[in-house]
């Protein structure tokens, strides 16, 4: 019989707080619906990890610079296609804009938000950059 047994650096894998799909839970440790899977996906492979959540646009810019990075949960676009190795999805999630309390009364369409009004948004978010390309105003954090 033979047996053949490789031993990995672990892989380095940064996630964002973004509740329910990865957060810091009572005791640090890190939890949510995303992080379950992909804490399943590594134990099936039996690949070595550690798990780390970041500021979105520190994980994500480790990803884009540095070997044996793994990002989850993030958004699969056009720019961003040709710069990763996909795996999953892990979840399908659709996007919304939520009016304020001191929103005009009608929000009903992505028109209804255009310039003078601001959305606020995260930076280096996909939604985010999705409106910027299209002409809305996004304050971005």
């Amino acid at each position: 019989m033979l047996s053949l047994t490789v031993h990995a650096d672990p892989v380095r894998v940064l996630t964002e707080d973004d509740p329910p799909f990865n957060l810091r839970e009572a005791g640090g440790q890190i939890g949510g619906v995303a992080t379950d899977m992909v804490r399943d996906i590594f134990q099936r492979a039996r690949l070595p990890y550690t798990l780390e959540l970041l500021p979105w646009a520190r994980a994500y810019n480790l990803a884009l610079t540095e070997a044996d990075v793994c990002l989850y949960a993030t958004t699969r676009n056009a720019e961003r296609e040709k710069r990763f190795l996909w795996i999953g999805p892990l979840l399908v999630n659709a996007w919304a804009i939520y009016a304020g309390p001191h929103s005009p009364d009608r929000v009903r369409t992505l028109d209804d938000v255009r310039p003078p009004a601001v959305i606020g948004g995260y930076l280096g978010d996909a939604v985010a950059q999705y409106l910027v390309d299209r002409g809305y105003r996004v304050q971005q954090i």
